[in-house]
């Protein structure tokens, strides 16, 4: 079966959904200019122990996808940057850090 075969109920099933557990405790382990390291304990089900989980916080960030040309003649561009943690000149779409107080998505990718 093909996703375009699907009923309108069977793809809302494929969609990611939006939930919360009650969290019993919550620590900030460390905080970086860009991340952060949390630690959570977190009642998977109702009366159930609850379980350890740490994860990174993020300030968000945008991408832009710029392209160029007619049809079968499309182009994208990409930019070159050194990434240290892989240690390698990487092409990339331009993309930024939601790392400005208040400042909207929208105009974070216009900046990039």
């Amino acid at each position: 079966m093909s996703l375009e075969e699907l009923s309108a109920e069977q793809a809302a099933d494929l969609r990611d959904a939006k939930e919360t557990r009650e969290v019993v405790e919550h620590r900030e382990l460390w905080r970086g200019r860009v991340i952060g390291l949390e630690e959570d304990l977190v009642r998977l089900s109702p009366g159930g122990d609850p379980v350890l989980r740490q994860y990174t916080e993020h300030p968000g960030a945008v991408a832009v996808v710029a392209m160029r040309g007619g049809d079968g003649r499309e182009e994208v561009l990409l930019e070159r940057q050194y990434r240290h943690p892989v240690g390698a000149l990487l092409w990339e779409i331009p993309a930024g850090l939601l790392d400005i107080d208040g400042e909207a998505p929208h105009l974070a990718a216009a900046r990039e």
